[in-house]
This record gives C-alpha cells, sequence and structure tokens, in this order.
C-alpha cells in the first residue's frame, strides 16, 4: 500500500511538472480591469461606482443614464458571475456621444489549462437610452 501511494505521489508530480512552461499566461485580475477601465478616461468624470457581485445593479445604472443624459463622463464598473473564471464590465462616457461596452474575462479558455486573461471594449455608436435600468447593465442603452 505504501509503494501504491508513494507511486501515485510521484506520478502526479511528474504529470503537474511536464506542464508547457514555454509560454507565460497573462493574468488580469479585477482590480487590473478597473484600473485600465478609469485609466481609458481623459478628465473628470463621474463615479457611477463599482457594483460587486450579488448588489443591484439599480443606482450605477441610473447614474450611467443621468450622466448620458447631462453629457457628463462616466464609469460605471460591474463585477458579473462567471462559470469558470472572474468576469466583469463597464460603461464608459469619456467626452461623448459614445459609450464603451467593456468586458474582462480572468480566463477566457475556462478552466485549465489557462490563457491569457481578455479585457477589450465595444464602441457603442449613436447611443439612446432604452428605459431598462433595474436589469443588466448591458441593457441600459440601445446603439445603432
Amino acid at each position: 500500500m505504501k509503494n501504491f501511494i508513494f507511486t501515485y505521489l510521484f506520478a502526479t508530480l511528474l504529470l503537474v511538472g511536464c506542464g508547457n512552461d514555454s509560454e507565460e499566461v497573462e493574468y488580469k485580475s479585477f482590480e487590473d480591469f478597473k484600473n485600465e477601465v478609469v485609466a481609458s478616461v481623459d478628465g473628470t468624470y463621474v463615479n457611477c461606482g463599482v457594483v460587486r457581485l450579488g448588489e443591484s445593479n439599480l443606482d450605477a445604472n441610473t447614474c450611467a443614464a443621468e450622466s448620458f443624459q447631462n453629457q457628463r463622463s462616466f464609469v460605471a464598473i460591474y463585477e458579473l458571475q462567471g462559470i469558470d473564471s472572474n468576469v466583469g464590465s463597464a460603461l464608459v462616457m469619456d467626452g461623448g456621444p459614445e459609450v464603451e461596452k467593456w468586458h474582462y474575462d480572468s480566463n477566457p479558455c475556462g478552466g485549465v489549462p489557462a490563457c491569457d486573461s481578455k479585457i477589450y471594449y465595444e464602441s457603442c455608436s449613436h447611443p439612446s437610452l432604452s428605459g431598462v435600468l433595474d436589469g443588466d447593465p448591458s441593457s441600459i442603452f440601445v446603439c445603432e
């Protein structure tokens, strides 16, 4: 029995050590995502806050909608529920008239092997308010 346990542990360590370490995976945390979003804004902006997992989006969504109506730059950041990685989104308007919809996934490959984190944004051209403020942040604006 001791030989079996020793052999099992040795084989496990051997397999772990055989991973391809020639490519480093670039991991970005939710904090890195927040920092990149905020750094994308020039000048002053309305901070609509960070909505943590499980919190209501209503206040941040309302802030984003009001800032948009008042043509003021804003940032609203949301931590979302992922399946097997950390995910998030953000809404940004930097001087208008477009709104940027940011996306974050700490491991878009899902599970093992890990791959580089993704942070990117899409421009929402000619945005208008949808009238929906109590739902998903992606539903606040209608884009052309």
